[in-house]
């Protein structure tokens, strides 16, 4: 199947020329996004801003830098954890356009890292983390470290950011803050 806005009959003639039994939908124009995301729930509703930049102040914050490749693969992994619900961590593959390991929705951040992880399995090796939220305490980036990640990607803003840094110096972890949440629910 392939969905696009609009298509023209070149297209169509060329499509079929290569496979006979394709779904071609058209949707027309997409909508404008909204300043705003509603969510329904019993009783009313919750509202919050809708995240539409991704990359506007966004800070190394160790000694060591992450590499072209791996900001590239921090920018794919932060379009990507913005669609998840919260307490998000993804393992982006360290060159393909494609997450290896995602945790999400549980209470603890190092539940969330510890399955990402586990799926990701030997591909988290020189892979980039991302975290939906900051990380409060260093357990998560101990495990990646673990994992042989090449690089994390967080909000920061915590107050145990400190921590967090000295830790990803120590362990030579490449860490960016984003300054933006991207955790919604």
């Amino acid at each position: 199947i392939i969905a696009a806005p609009s298509t023209t009959k070149e297209v169509v003639d060329f499509i079929k020329k290569i496979r006979e039994s394709l779904g071609i939908y058209t949707f027309g124009k997409t909508a404008k996004n909204e300043k705003f995301n509603y969510k329904w729930i019993s009783g009313g509703f919750a509202i919050q801003t809708t995240d539409l930049e991704y990359k506007n102040n966004w800070k190394i914050m160790t000694k060591k830098k992450p590499t072209k490749n791996q900001l590239k693969q921090m920018e794919l992994a932060w379009k990507f954890i913005k669609r998840i619900k919260s307490n998000t961590i993804i393992v982006m593959d360290k060159n393909l356009p494609m997450t290896r390991g995602i945790g999400a929705g549980q209470t603890s951040r190092v539940k969330s890292t510890t399955i990402a992880l586990l799926q990701a399995g030997k591909m988290a090796s020189g892979a980039v983390l991302a975290s939906d939220s900051f990380f409060p305490f260093t357990d998560s980036i101990k495990l990646a470290h673990k994992y042989k990640i090449g690089a994390i990607i967080q909000q920061g803003g915590s107050l145990g950011d400190k921590k967090a840094i000295e830790e990803a110096n120590k362990l030579g972890i490449p860490m960016v803050f984003t300054d933006k949440r991207a955790f919604w629910h």
